[in-house]
């Protein structure tokens, strides 16, 4: 949009110079972020401690479900070492540990439950290691503001630290993980679903943060959604798109 004042055809000239340089530079502006493995990959190369690793594409604060499995089956394909998730709504399996009670072991089928975009269930063998109500508040943004996500289990899977939710967030600050009994500063690697706003939680404590593009409804390749409506080519969908 481009304002000038009572001039027109001023107004017509800036605007397409502004869009032609952008057209041009289009491809500066796309984001470049890693596929869950390689986030893992470059999580274990890291000299850095702790890591955070965000799955943006699984953001519920841009309406996903929160329960993608592709972050967490590739952290427990790469047999990480002081690790934690948190965390994956799943209501479900956060229902089925809190019959458990803390202490036992059970099987369970770990999220995906919303489609294929999402990634599969991951059947599990997992030990219950604590229990939560799911009564928070927030630590950071918002900081004081009652958070509810249901009931919440801490699950160890392959030694990892597996925090399951029935509600669906995203993951803000720490809270989660101290309400069942997990200090992030121990671990290496820690990993949650957030694009943004997780920043101001974690951006302090965190020696490096690596974004992890899955597939998932809040994705940065927007290409992979079908536009049955366009009425012609659009770029990044279709390559030749082109502009004016």
């Amino acid at each position: 949009m481009v304002t000038t004042d009572g001039d027109r055809e001023q107004a017509a000239r800036i605007a397409k110079g502004l869009a032609t340089d952008l057209w041009a530079a289009r491809e500066d502006f796309r984001a470049q972020d890693l596929s869950a493995a390689e986030a893992v990959a470059a999580a274990m190369a890291s000299q850095a401690h702790l890591v955070v690793i965000n799955e943006t594409s699984d953001n519920c604060g841009g309406g996903t479900p929160g329960d993608t499995t592709h972050l967490l089956k590739a952290m427990l394909d790469a047999q990480l070492e002081r690790a934690c998730f948190g965390f994956i709504v799943d209501p479900e399996v956060a229902q089925q540990a809190s019959d458990a009670s803390v202490g036992a072991t059970i099987q369970v089928e770990l999220g995906g439950k919303y489609g294929n975009l999402h990634g599969q269930p991951l059947p599990l063998t997992a030990q219950v290691r604590s229990l939560h109500d799911g009564k928070l508040r927030m630590l950071a943004m918002f900081k004081g503001m009652p958070l509810h996500l249901g009931k919440m289990a801490r699950l160890v899977v392959d030694g990892i630290d597996i925090i399951v939710a029935s509600k669906r967030s995203q993951t803000s600050d720490i809270g989660p993980f101290q309400a069942l009994g997990i200090d992030v500063t121990a671990y290496d690697i820690v990993a949650l679903k957030s694009s943004n706003h997780f920043r101001a939680g974690f951006t302090d404590i965190a020696a490096e943060i690596i974004t992890a593009d899955t597939p998932g409804l809040t994705t940065h390749k927007v290409e992979i959604f079908p536009r049955q409506f366009a009425t012609g080519p659009l770029w990044p969908i279709d390559a030749a798109a082109s502009y004016p």
